[in-house]
């Protein structure tokens, strides 16, 4: 069939007093197809309307597309099955795109070049991969940041990605571009995402402060258009095939080191797709990006701990030392990239290597210690073991299998067995221990365990070992052992519950007074909140307000002092005024303001943050008694 130019060609040829045969001969076609050219005189070629054999069926198709969910194998089946039409597989499907049944009709895929524009976005995404890190191969989350305009690329390998690794990532990516752009896109279902989606999404709070501190923009690409992250997800496939194959590291830190060299290689590397490289576009988009600010606080995850009786704390799942004479004593633990710091108020106690591994690990400092004194005295058999071995068979062998079996709960099973021998009559009792001593029967204290948890007494469960086997070494009476058990309950129960408050209490971020840059305020009257740190206003029930323009900080100083309410034991909470003027409306709504007044009379500390002022914020403390 002629195409559109040559019919238009040789109705031209026509109207300039051209015959059939010369047209035929210029074009090099019959003059058959001039001639059906001039008879049916338009350019545009004609549509060929053929009959269909499944077009009389149409409503049959439809109904058994229903029936068979979609599914047009089973619809083809079923139209031979029930004598409806006889044709082929692909003449149904055939039929079926072109009248658009059962296929939704091809979306293009759109352009994004304005989000190319420089210093206008830049896209941040996750991903899982297996890496080989520590001798092992393991799963670890990968965190890429592109910069859209320059497809300039930072990643780096994480064990687990929650936002306060978000936060250490977006840290670091921020200080390799040296700069930010206006806007950052995230997937829908971000770690940063609390509700939302597309133009609508809603960032966490503590995230969007965060986002501002770097002078950039959380947004969500629209739901179902998955392309429109394709600047930050087409890396992950090259980082898997490239970077990792072949690749081992020691540790994460290694493994980090190396992904950030590879950046500096392949960004510095040309690239057909853009005719240049990465790096050579970064330096025409840097004056666009958004400067960072010239101090950046160090970024680190808060733990509110109390030292246990052996002079370490938890984080984590691994134990670090602090100084022994803060036993029982509670201490401010921040969690950073690569360190663990200790605070005991404003003063820094001790300072460890993170540990990164899924290995449960100790690390004990020299100087935490206490002074070695004299080697441990050797501990005598116990009584109660004594007299089994004088008791003769079965209680002696059973009494030695029962201390090798048992393990560090020996001492335990020991007094429950003579403790059976005084209370049961001897002659079954000695048959009973023959047949467990036959079938391997040494479970004396099966269900201590199961009570402890059942009792709630979790942190006796996890110690009574160690304990047992200190008390055992030290030869510590029952009251001292039992007061060493009863005293970590507690001390655990305390962290509980200051961890509990802090929930509660819905802070937007751990603040402290001590993390606070009162020499870049000098408006803030560090004496005057040191004094208020000490809490006196709180029996007192008065009031507090701090006012002043955005950024200096009220919100910050309000949260310090209330975190550092919760640590004294007050109950307190964080409430944005909008969020409160809602609840109140609403409670209108439900009848149950009471409820709600009762509610908030119960907390001691009340921080209302009126962050919707158009010239000056005030973030008022209020305190019920």
């Amino acid at each position: 069939m002629l195409d559109q130019t040559q019919r238009q060609t040789i109705l031209t040829l026509r109207d300039a007093g051209n015959g059939i045969r010369a047209i035929a001969r210029a074009l090099g076609i019959s003059r058959v197809a001039v001639k059906r050219v001039l008879a049916g005189g338009q350019a545009s070629p004609p549509l060929l309307e053929r009959a269909e054999k499944a077009d009389a069926h149409r409503d049959d198709i439809l109904t058994l597309l229903a029936e068979c969910k979609g599914n047009l194998v089973r619809v083809h089946e079923e139209l031979e099955a029930r004598g409806i039409v006889t044709l082929s597989y692909p003449a149904l499907t055939a039929f079926c795109r072109k009248h658009g049944i059962g296929h939704e009709p091809a979306k293009p895929a759109g352009s994004y070049a304005w989000a190319h524009t420089p210093g206008k976005e830049m896209q941040h995404d996750t991903s899982p991969h297996d890496a080989h890190i520590g001798g092992a191969l393991r799963r670890v989350q990968t965190a890429s940041l592109v910069l859209c305009h320059s497809h300039r690329l930072f990643f780096q390998f994480y064990p687990r990605f929650t936002r306060f690794e978000c936060k250490l990532f977006l840290n670091d990516g921020a200080q390799y571009h040296d700069g930010t752009c206006e806007h950052c896109m995230v997937d829908n279902t971000h770690v940063i995402v609390l509700s939302g989606t597309g133009k609508d999404m809603v960032p966490v709070p503590e995230m969007e402060a965060f986002a501002g501190r770097l002078n950039f923009a959380f947004v969500a690409h629209e739901k179902g258009d998955a392309n429109r992250s394709a600047g930050v997800e087409r890396p992950f496939h090259h980082i898997e095939n490239n970077f990792l194959a072949g690749r081992k590291f020691t540790d994460f830190a290694d493994a980090n080191r190396q992904a950030r060299e590879w950046c500096d290689k392949i960004n510095a590397k040309f690239r057909r797709s853009l005719q240049t490289s990465s790096n050579e576009l970064y330096r025409a988009e840097w004056p666009a990006l958004r400067r960072l600010p010239k101090w950046l606080p160090e970024v680190y995850l808060l733990h509110q701990r109390i030292v246990d009786l052996e002079g370490y704390i938890h984080v984590d799942g691994h134990i670090y030392s602090v100084p022994y004479q803060l036993v029982g004593k509670p201490v401010e633990v921040r969690e950073t990239k690569d360190k663990i710091l200790v605070f005991r108020g404003p003063r820094e106690v001790a300072v460890h290597d993170k540990v990164v591994s899924t290995l449960k690990q100790r690390k004990t400092l020299a100087m935490h210690r206490p002074p070695r004194g004299q080697a441990a005295a050797h501990v005598s058999p116990l009584p109660e073991e004594r007299e089994l071995i004088a008791a003769g068979a079965p209680f002696g062998g059973y009494a030695k299998t029962l201390k090798q079996r048992a393990g560090s709960r020996w001492p335990i099973a020991l007094r429950r067995l003579a403790q059976l021998r005084l209370d049961y009559p001897a002659a079954p009792l000695c048959a009973a221990l023959e047949a467990a001593a036959h079938y391997g029967l040494y479970d004396l204290d099966h269900d201590l365990e199961q009570l402890l948890k059942s009792l709630h007494l979790r942190k006796i469960a996890e110690i009574f070992d160690e304990e047992t086997k200190r008390a055992e070494k030290a030869d510590a009476s029952y009251q001292e052992f039992t007061a060493r058990l009863l005293r970590a309950q507690w001390q655990a129960n305390q962290e509980a519950a200051l961890a509990w408050r802090i929930r509660r209490a819905g802070l937007p971020e751990q603040w402290t007074l001590e993390s606070f840059p009162f020499k870049r305020q000098p408006g803030v009257n560090q004496r005057q909140i040191r004094t208020f740190a000490e809490l006196e206003f709180v029996p007192k029930a008065e009031n507090i307000v701090f006012i002043g323009p955005t950024g200096v900080g009220k919100t910050g100083l309000a949260s310090a002092l209330l975190l550092k309410a919760l640590q004294n034991g007050h109950r307190g909470v964080f409430m944005r005024a909008q969020d409160l003027f809602d609840e109140m409306y609403a409670s209108i709504a439900d009848r149950s303001t009471r409820r709600l007044l009762n509610r908030l009379a119960k907390v001691d500390v009340l921080v209302i943050d009126l962050c919707e002022a158009p010239r000056y914020v005030a973030v008022r403390m209020c305190l019920r008694r």
